[in-house]
């Protein structure tokens, strides 16, 4: 912008406009020739241009580019809630319709409704007195925030994210069909933009954030089978194994899920001897484990002390993770064969990731039980 005619006692203002002719570019000349501008100079292909404005007209001028630039903001601000209602609706399956009437209900209300629900304490079997409790997380609990995961994932691969700005309040959950269902809701029309991994970061750091802080706001940390789980998020080479990962099954599935691998662990001894022996050194600290036995769980005693009928002797146990699992498998299929689900306790009173630890190292190496 430069001034004019100083050296004559008239003066005025010069607007240079540079680029190539756009809309807005076009819109912005019109209001200023409606007002009295002339255009002074002009490029080949209109690339720049100047228009003159006398001292006079200054003041209109500035107040009808104001009022122009006050009404393209509203435009685009109008463009872009078109735009958001039509990704709603386009993915009706992972947001909240304003015409739902369903009977949903909002992930902290569920969550305040649960109470002390939300962690389930039980006994562990053959523990001592002081060490007999053990808790884990309600079974709904777990699908739920199963679900939440699925659902941050389902809008990243439409080409979105919320870089995480969410909380529990974006969240709202469904049972009427039988199972748990959940959406995003109430989210505000800035808070979506198109994913990249910086962005997919941010919203599973804000994701394992939001079920410390949020859904378990009065406990130090979340059971530790959720709390095992969240520690898997963002890793990318184990994105397959979450929505099958023991530590969110009922205990009977979970129980079932790690004698399956066991079996297969057993076979690859024959089958495939260097992926046995990787997963073996993969899991070397576990190697001292005959001397972590420390609370003395009677199943476990009883199984270690089983005199053999053919050998008249007690079994020898490698001394490596493979021993370990062989204690365990014969625990569960004789002295604590009457326990099912409660199994699962056994096994986590002295080691509480063996069978998730197990389960991870089976999986990166394709088997999944």
């Amino acid at each position: 912008m430069n001034t004019f005619g100083e050296k004559d006692g008239s003066c005025g203002i010069q607007v240079i406009l540079r680029g190539p002719s756009t809309p807005c570019k076009d819109q912005v000349i019109q209001k200023l020739i409606e007002i009295g501008g002339s255009i002074s100079s002009t490029t080949k292909g209109a690339e720049c241009v100047e228009i003159s404005i006398e001292e006079g007209k200054i003041q209109a001028a500035v107040e009808s580019l104001m009022a122009n630039h006050e009404n393209l903001v509203r435009r685009k601000v109008f463009t872009e809630e078109m735009g958001y209602e039509k990704i709603f609706r386009e993915h009706h399956q992972l947001f909240l319709c304003r015409l739902d009437l369903s009977r949903h209900t909002g992930l902290l209300q569920y969550c305040d409704q649960m109470g002390k629900q939300m962690v389930i304490c039980n006994v562990t079997p053959g523990a001592g007195i002081e060490l007999c409790r053990n808790k884990s997380t309600h079974q709904d609990v777990k699908c739920i925030i199963l679900e939440i995961y699925r659902l941050i994932k389902s809008l990243h691969r439409i080409g979105y994210s919320l870089a995480g700005n969410f909380n529990g309040q974006n969240f709202v959950i469904d049972k009427s069909k039988g199972y748990f269902s959940v959406r995003f809701a109430h989210l505000n029309h800035g808070s979506l933009n198109e994913t990249n991994p910086s962005f997919e970061d941010q919203d599973i750091g804000r994701l394992k954030e939001m079920v410390y802080w949020e859904m378990f706001p009065d406990y130090l940390v979340p059971p530790h089978d959720i709390s095992y789980w969240l520690s898997l998020l963002g890793k990318r080479e184990l994105e397959g194994l979450l929505p099958l990962h023991m530590a969110l099954m009922d205990d009977q599935d979970a129980v079932n899920r790690f004698m399956s691998l066991y079996d297969t662990f057993k076979e690859l001894k024959t089958r495939n001897y260097d992926i046995y022996l990787e997963i073996v050194r993969s899991l070397k600290g576990y190697n001292d484990w005959q001397n972590v036995l420390l609370n003395g769980n009677q199943y476990v005693l009883r199984t270690i002390n089983h005199i053999n009928q053919g050998t008249n002797k007690t079994t020898n146990y490698p001394a490596d993770v493979s021993g370990l699992l062989d204690l365990f498998r014969n625990c569960k299929n004789h002295e604590a064969r009457s326990l099912l689900q409660d199994f699962i306790r056994v096994v986590g009173a002295d080691y509480p990731n063996l069978m998730y630890d197990f389960q991870r190292e089976m999986f990166v190496r394709g088997y999944k039980g």
